[in-house]
């Protein structure tokens, strides 16, 4: 019980804890049934996995109005990631007296 508060802890901004908890015994559930000995791969990093999948897809569904699907969704937030990213490498460049070419008129 306490590893998968462990896992589920990041989420609890966007929903309450006991639903979470809910959650991530479905996604438990399903790491048992398809879990396999022979891969060599402990149990809990197997069920992280699950736990995680299970909590996500739980708060993709009742946390927004339009459906987006998850794949959809991962590729927005690495879109955001590496917006910020370069938006981060461009602050700095500008800091430090070089100018880039992204927002900067030539003429």
């Amino acid at each position: 019980m306490p590893l998968i508060i462990k896992f589920i802890k990041p989420y609890t901004d966007y929903e309450c804890e006991a639903g979470l908890l809910q959650e991530s015994y479905f996604g438990l559930w399903e790491a048992v049934q398809h879990y396999e000995t022979s891969k060599n791969v402990r149990f809990i990093t197997y069920a992280r996995y699950w736990i995680v999948q299970a909590v996500q897809r739980y708060l993709e569904k009742c946390g927004s109005a339009v459906c987006i699907p998850s794949h959809t969704r991962a590729k927005m937030s690495r879109i955001q990631k590496v917006t910020s990213q370069l938006r981060q490498e461009q602050q700095r460049a500008d800091s430090n007296g070089d100018s880039g070419f992204i927002g900067h008129a030539s003429g």
